[in-house]
């Protein structure tokens, strides 16, 4: 089976493997851990490799052995945090403008010297600006292609949202990123609910569950976040987190949602109006993530130019990616 290949994504704190089948786009298994690239940073070069080198090949060894199918020849293709100054090996950005197709990515084929992984490991870089870094989602940009090719191949721009830890906004012409920007959003969520005096003092009674946009109580506060975004000021509105839990007793719940609103709001709100206040915007994102991004987009009054990417292909956009970099690398006889 030659379509099979191995998904590697390792960000900052968990890893993730996929066995995929390219004809058939389907992910035959799947493993994630929190063996994450900051667990794995400590030592020099080859003994920080050769750690790497380890837990990629016991996962690839489990993936074998449940799966129906010879793996020693899929080749494994990483992306992300692995090719950090704290990852598996250094390697340099590459430039803007990018070309989606995948010819431009900068990679290396790695020397590795743990006997269970037979198969070729391609390390792929990131891309930066002159002011700005992505690692990862290149790669979902590339599977964004792939995915949604109607949306890339014409002259006009389009910016596509890539909302997370730290979201991306990235312009796309003809098939190639421009421009793109970076907003801690994600992180700042993080951090301002859990260790900031905007933390409510009931939040560990706070679920999943109770973070859906299904529910009245979270969708109304959510709202009112977006709402009070588009006053500018951010860290002005911030603390209207901590006086309505003061002043009006809002639940843990309500102050989630309200701060979630007031970032994501403050998110959108500085593309709509410095970078795109008119034109084409697609969203891709995952799970919940998307509920409250489309709810955000229909409160801003720009749902009727925003193309919503369905989260469960999202959820492979990297896999796509990393095939279309790794079959025009192909070509050029570079692996």
């Amino acid at each position: 089976m030659n379509n099979l290949f191995f998904n590697c994504d390792w960000g900052t704190s968990r890893f993730r493997l996929r066995l995929v089948d390219a004809e058939s786009r389907k992910v035959l298994h799947e493993v994630r851990t929190d063996e994450g690239v900051s667990c794995l940073a400590a030592g020099d070069r080859e003994v920080r490799a050769a750690r790497f080198q380890q837990v990629l090949a016991e996962h690839v060894a489990e993936v074998g052995a449940v799966v129906d199918a010879d793996v020693s020849r899929a080749p494994i293709l990483v992306s992300g945090m692995a090719s950090s100054t704290m990852g598996w090996r250094d390697l340099p950005y590459a430039r803007l403008p990018f070309s989606l197709d995948g010819a431009g990515a900068s990679r290396a084929v790695l020397d590795v010297r743990d006997a269970r992984l037979t198969q070729p490991v391609v390390l792929f870089s990131g891309v930066r600006s002159d002011r700005d870094v992505m690692r990862g989602e290149e790669t979902e940009l590339m599977g964004l292609r792939v995915a949604a090719a109607h949306w890339f191949e014409q002259p006009e721009d389009v910016w596509v949202i890539l909302p997370g830890t730290h979201s991306k906004h990235v312009r796309i012409c003809g098939g190639t990123m421009t421009e793109f920007h970076t907003h801690m959003t994600g992180e700042l969520y993080q951090l301002l609910s859990q260790q900031s005096s905007l933390r409510h003092p009931d939040r560990a009674s706070v679920t999943a569950e109770l973070l859906s946009s299904e529910l009245p109580q979270w969708k109304e506060a959510f709202l009112s976040g977006v709402d009070l975004a588009c006053a500018g000021s951010l860290s002005g509105q911030l603390f209207q987190v901590r006086t309505g839990q003061v002043l009006r007793g809002d639940s843990a719940v309500q102050s989630a949602a309200f701060l979630s609103g007031i970032l994501i709001g403050d998110e959108l709100r500085s593309l709509t109006l410095d970078r795109c206040p008119d034109g084409r915007i697609v969203l891709a994102a995952g799970g919940e993530l998307s509920a409250s991004y489309q709810l955000a987009c229909e409160q801003l009054g720009i749902s009727d130019r925003v193309a919503v990417i369905p989260p469960a292909e999202v959820a492979l956009l990297s896999a796509w990616g990393q095939w279309t970099a790794w079959q025009a690398l192909k070509v050029k006889g570079s692996c």
